[in-house]
């Protein structure tokens, strides 16, 4: 397999996703701290705003028992 694109991770990583990530989650997300407004937060959610990192987090809150592959992390 070839090397992937952060964004192209980020997009197989909402493919999987999206239908359990429940727009609570970027609630949650907000209410512990996180310095995005919902609305940023809920665009990266969707997959309207490619960020993969945030993705990560938002993925790692609400979905604790999902296991991310390593090959949809970022690199380094």
């Amino acid at each position: 397999m070839s090397t992937l694109t952060e964004r192209q991770k980020y997009f197989y990583l909402v493919a999987e996703t999206i239908e359990a990530l429940s727009p609570e989650v970027v609630e949650r997300a907000v209410r512990n701290g996180a310095p995005e407004k919902f609305s940023q937060l809920e665009n990266v959610r969707i997959g309207r705003s490619p960020n993969l990192p945030k993705l990560i987090t938002l993925i790692e809150i609400g979905l604790p028992d999902y296991s991310i592959p390593a090959h949809l992390r970022p690199a380094g």
